[in-house]
């Protein structure tokens, strides 16, 4: 149909209409109480059934137990955070002391090409190092025992031979009196002990300090001879008439020289005496 658009009879759509708004939902509706649906009305007042009450007064005391069990519950867990809660605090307390250990040192490879040929495995299929180890340090032990044989006749040889050398250096010794050292008593304190204590210088000397000392305790006391003749000062019955000794040839050119003779000299002389006061002229 065809439309003029400049006529004022064009047909005019009509507003949009707006919805109307919802209606709010309803309440929810609760559920009823059984204690109301058993309840009895009794003179403008609801009383239960006996039965209903200690249905409720058993079920009352069931939750009061529960609770009960909750405080303790409830306790309990404090309890256990505490004890974590210092647990915690000591492990820290532990790791800032020992600081943590160095890596595991790799293994002795000897020890697992060892373990291998001898087929010692552990149960988890590795190789048991500790039985190597084991194994290992009884060869060794047998290895020295071995060596130690070997070497003995030689080691006992060259003690010999030391301890003769020994020997023959302490029977030189002598007595500080000049007395040689005993030989049969030195024999004897020598053979007494093994040629590898007597090897060592320092044992040979204790042994001839031993003897000579033995044999100063055993040897008779003789007084010592004087080392100078004694001096004779005077005789029992007076003075000694000191011998004269010859003038000099000082003494000879004083007396030359002041015209004296030599027999005066020495009569005028005769009583002088050396450290003491002398009267030589009158």
């Amino acid at each position: 149909m065809a439309m003029d658009l400049e006529s004022d009879d064009a047909p005019v759509t009509p507003p949009a209409t707006e919805p109307a708004p919802p209606e709010p939902p309803a309440p929810p509706t609760e559920p009823p109480d059984p204690d109301v649906n058993q309840a009895v009305d009794v003179q403008g007042g609801k009383y239960v059934p006996l039965d209903a009450l200690k249905a409720a007064r058993a079920e009352n005391k069931d939750l009061k137990a529960k609770a009960g069990e909750n405080d303790q519950l409830r306790q309990q867990l404090a309890h256990l955070q505490g004890t974590l809660q210092t647990y915690q605090q000591v492990q820290a307390s532990l790791a800032q002391q020992h600081p943590p250990s160095q890596a595991p040192v790799a293994a002795d490879p000897d020890l697992v090409e060892l373990a291998r040929s001898l087929d010692y495995y552990k149960g988890d299929g590795t190789p048991d190092l500790d039985r190597a180890a084991k194994f290992s340090a009884l060869i060794d032990k047998k290895a020295i025992l071995k060596a130690s044989e070997m070497v003995r006749p030689i080691q006992e040889q060259t003690a010999q031979e030391a301890s003769t050398r020994n020997f023959y250096a302490a029977s030189q010794e002598k007595t500080p009196s000049g007395m040689a050292i005993d030989q049969n008593l030195l024999r004897t304190l020598w053979q007494g002990l093994p040629a590898s204590y007597t090897a060592d210088p320092r044992v040979a000397r204790i042994i001839a300090s031993t003897v000579l000392g033995e044999q100063a305790r055993m040897a008779p006391q003789l007084p010592t001879p004087p080392a100078h003749p004694p001096l004779v000062t005077e005789n029992v019955g007076g003075p000694v008439a000191q011998r004269r000794q010859a003038i000099s040839e000082a003494e000879q050119k004083v007396l030359d020289h002041r015209g004296m003779k030599t027999d005066d000299y020495v009569k005028a002389t005769k009583d002088f005496r050396s450290g003491r006061m002398n009267t030589l002229e009158d």
